[in-house]
């Protein structure tokens, strides 16, 4: 009578699970802490030069700044645009960037237009359902997954019939006009107002008109 042949047995140790090695654990945390760091260098970097580039872009004179990205920087335009956007949301939440920094800039982009309350809601410690399967904390996801995500939550955003554009450039030019009218008054009185609100004031004009000009190359 031929012998029975034995079972193959595996190895118990390769049914632990990756979460169970200790080595394998350390490992990851190693990993997770360096790419931290390094993106948090590398938002830094890209925080600096979209300062830099909005200084460009505001001493540049009309129809400079195309030709100033295509000549003077290895950066696609809208790779520049990117870097202006999230120096602006440094300079406007300054902690909120700080702490998120270690996502890395990719990941940045993606969250810039969402409001602030979705926002904190994506980069708390619950993890978060994937369109298409998984579930992860922003940390773990990767840019690709990020983008189904928040995708997804300007899907979800309320929406709203857009006022006719029109109407839009009418509010506006009477906007600027009693905003005239206004400077005007105030400029008559010049000496009773501080010089650092007069400042403020005037920052945040060239920061509408610097909107502008951007979106339409002005």
């Amino acid at each position: 009578m031929a012998k029975r042949a034995e079972p193959v047995r595996v190895n118990a140790t390769l049914e632990i699970p990756w979460e169970r090695r200790p080595e394998v654990v350390h490992l990851t945390r190693q990993i997770l802490r360096l790419q931290a760091a390094t993106a948090s260098t590398v938002v830094q970097s890209v925080i600096a030069i979209g300062d830099a580039a909005r200084e460009i872009h505001d001493e540049l004179p009309h129809g400079q700044w195309a030709r100033w990205c295509a000549d003077a920087v290895p950066f696609a335009r809208q790779t520049l645009s990117n870097y202006m956007a999230l120096s602006r949301w440094a300079e406007e939440r300054p902690k909120e960037v700080e702490k998120l920094a270690p996502l890395g800039p990719s990941k940045l982009y993606l969250l810039i237009p969402l409001p602030p309350t979705v926002r904190r809601r994506l980069t708390g410690r619950t993890p978060i359902d994937i369109p298409g399967g998984g579930r992860k904390t922003v940390e773990l996801m990767t840019v690709s997954e990020l983008a189904k995500v928040t995708a997804e939550e300007v899907r979800a955003l309320p929406e709203h019939t857009p006022m006719p554009v029109g109407r839009v450039v009418g509010r506006l030019r009477r906007s600027i006009a009693g905003l005239d009218a206004s400077a005007q008054a105030l400029i008559e009185r010049a000496d009773d107002v501080e010089p650092d609100e007069a400042r403020a004031l005037h920052e945040s004009l060239l920061d509408v008109a610097a909107s502008l000009r951007d979106q339409f190359d002005l």
